[in-house]
């Protein structure tokens, strides 16, 4: 199991760079990008139990996707899958 402290999403800068270079092939949108740096949510603590609460729709499975992506942790859920 993977326990982590804390994690630091992209800033606005680092997303718009990546979204210039992106290859768009069947996505109408860039989301999730934008959806933390531009509410300037830079990073999370977590502590031995953290609580994600807020409105429907406010990020919090984003977030935690997000997290997952990039911690490549084995997931049961729903993944995007890129066409080509």
């Amino acid at each position: 199991m993977i326990y982590i402290d804390s994690f630091r999403f992209p800033g606005v800068e680092a997303e718009e760079q990546y979204v210039n270079y992106i290859e768009r092939n069947c996505y109408s949108s860039f989301y999730p990008f934008g959806v933390f740096a531009n509410n300037q949510l830079s990073s999370l603590s977590f502590s031995e139990i953290t609580i994600l609460y807020g409105n429907n729709g406010s990020g919090k499975s984003t977030a935690l996707n997000i997290m997952a992506e990039k911690l490549k942790a084995e997931r049961a859920g729903v993944r995007r899958v890129d066409r080509k």
